[in-house]
């Protein structure tokens, strides 16, 4: 008898867990006849397109869609009578991270479908939606505002296929708020100079944040890296729990003190003047054009 009722929980449990994906399916005609249905599942993430030819003669016919407002993908197809292609997508990448509310919408001559999902991300922890990130530094002798400088050199991927301005802000022992901005498109990297005050040639230590929005909010934070490095050698580098920071009081309200440094109490205002607020208020106007 207590065996019959082991089985019997278990095989409620494996019934429960196997839940039926939720799949919304659209269904309409091209203008040059050709049959679409377009399925979304919310919780794989995969738009399916099946496109049919019913008529007697060969057709023409192109569909794109974008995800998050941003192009995701463009084909075209010549289909012989009764020939049918089918094609699927993980759309993954082209969300935005950023948003609450993710639309998907594909259109073609004639007909359309449009799916929408709700789904709040955090940009520390995306879960498989990609955001930019840092793959390499480098300290170096290299040319800051004409002259020679210790630099780092960071290098920015953005693996998803949305376009996002993020800033990279370095503190070292020496260095307090040294920026720029990283705009890598879809599917590439950058590299972005940060001037360094420490003597040319010496040993450096610092870290690096990489982020969108404000500084002083974990809402936008990418990525907090430490590093240690000099001209000539191979800089170490390990990612960290990410700290927000202000740009309020001296040297930015924020120095650098080595490994586990104290970052500024959250209740400290972001100040709108500043390097780096002449940064961000740059790069909003510079995006905006």
């Amino acid at each position: 008898m207590l065996a019959i009722l082991v089985v019997a929980v278990l095989t409620t449990g494996v019934h429960a867990a196997s839940t039926p994906t939720e799949v919304d399916t659209k269904t309409f005609d091209s203008l040059m006849g050709a049959e679409y249905t377009v399925s979304f599942g919310e919780s794989t993430k995969q738009l399916r397109v099946d496109i049919e030819n019913p008529t007697d003669r060969t057709l023409n016919t192109t569909y794109s869609f974008d995800v998050d407002g941003w192009e995701y993908s463009r084909s075209t197809f010549t289909l012989k009578p009764d020939e049918s292609r089918h094609q699927a997508y993980n759309i993954t990448d082209g969300i935005r991270v950023e948003q609450d509310v993710h639309s998907i919408h594909l259109v073609t001559a004639g007909g359309s479908a449009q799916f929408e999902f709700n789904r709040t991300y955090s940009t520390l922890n995306p879960a498989n939606v990609p955001v930019p990130k840092i793959t390499d530094i480098e300290v170096d002798t290299g040319t800051a505002r004409g002259n020679e400088s210790t630099v780092a050199y960071v290098t920015v991927e953005n693996p998803s296929k949305n376009v996002y301005v993020s800033h990279v802000v370095g503190y070292t022992q020496e260095t307090a708020a040294t920026s720029s901005m990283a705009n890598p498109l879809p599917g590439t990297s950058e590299t972005v100079t940060l001037e360094l005050l420490e003597p040319i040639g010496s040993e450096v230590q610092g870290e690096i944040r990489l982020f969108m929005g404000q500084p002083n909010e974990t809402e936008g934070a990418l990525e907090q890296v430490e590093f240690s490095g000099a001209a000539g050698s191979e800089t170490e580098y390990e990612q960290e729990v990410y700290e927000p920071f202000s740009l309020d009081g001296p040297n930015g309200g924020y120095s650098y003190g080595g490994s586990g440094s104290e970052g500024v109490p959250e209740d400290i205002p972001l100040l709108g003047a500043g390097v780096l607020g002449v940064v961000l208020l740059g790069g909003v106007w510079w995006w905006r054009r």
